[in-house]
């Protein structure tokens, strides 16, 4: 079995250690969404198969440093940009993997530990403060939308109109144009 083989054995079953590059291929998809290009019109314009830059996207191989500067190429996109944009997505990887979840506590060694904890303590009551008016917005639509198939005796009966009910702003449609 070669070499390379085996490695992608070890990195299903999750034993390979994190490397620098191990989330190249979640950050290559990335770039090319953003750029609005399909796994196919990208390969073309890199002068590569399909089959390459899904094993490179997927995480399946790493690119040859040639291949990869096509597909940056391609991509209009500078080396730092693809280097910056790895450290962005190991770091999220890494705050979604952390015991604290996806919101991560501050930690550091530079602030004395009360500052530190006021900090954390004023983070959490504003995240729990955000979902208070969530809530409360939502409820609030959900009022005037009762209200509405209220006041309408041809509207209580039947299902209410979409049109009607999405043309009432929320929480979910602001901002959103019809």
């Amino acid at each position: 079995m070669s070499s390379a083989f085996r490695s992608r054995d070890r990195r299903q079953k999750g034993t390979v250690p994190r490397t620098m590059f191990s989330n190249l291929g979640p950050t290559l998809v990335l770039l090319r969404e953003l750029r609005g290009k399909s796994q196919m019109r990208l390969a073309h314009e890199a002068g590569l198969p399909k089959s390459a830059l899904s094993l490179y996207e997927t995480g399946g191989q790493l690119p040859k440093l040639d291949s990869l500067e096509r597909v940056l190429e391609a991509l209009k996109i500078k080396p730092f940009e693809l280097f910056s944009t790895l450290e962005m997505v190991d770091r999220r990887a890494a705050a979604l993997d952390a015991p604290d979840g996806p919101f991560p506590l501050l930690r550091s060694s530079l602030l004395s530990e009360q500052l530190v904890q006021g900090f954390n303590s004023l983070l959490l009551r504003l995240l729990a403060l955000r979902g208070s008016v969530l809530r409360q917005e939502t409820r609030a639509w959900q009022t005037r939308v009762d209200a509405q198939l209220d006041t309408d005796p041809e509207k209580s009966s039947e299902p209410a109109d979409r049109d009607d009910i999405t043309s009432t702003s929320t929480p979910a449609n602001r901002g959103r144009t019809q």
